[in-house]
């Protein structure tokens, strides 16, 4: 996928990997928030709405590589 993402190459890189894709304007916003806060008060730790929104995450990829890999959704696993 990151191979894919790097050739401009969007359409494989969704069937390669598809939730991971969608989460990362997700990733993205939250470390700009993340350094931002950082270069300003000096903080380090996440606040509670990071929080659940990184425990989100977690819990939305372990659910997808669980999902993806179940003979019931072969849309999901990436192209041979």
């Amino acid at each position: 996928m990151c191979i894919s993402i790097l050739r401009l190459d969007f359409l494989s890189a969704l069937r390669y990997n598809s939730i991971v894709l969608f989460l990362l304007p997700v990733i993205f916003l939250l470390m700009v928030q993340l350094t931002v806060r950082y270069v300003k008060t000096g903080r380090k730790q996440l606040t509670k709405g990071q929080r659940i929104v990184v425990w989100s995450m977690a819990v939305i990829l372990v659910l997808f590589g669980v999902i993806r890999n179940f003979p019931q959704f072969p849309l999901l696993r990436p192209p041979v």
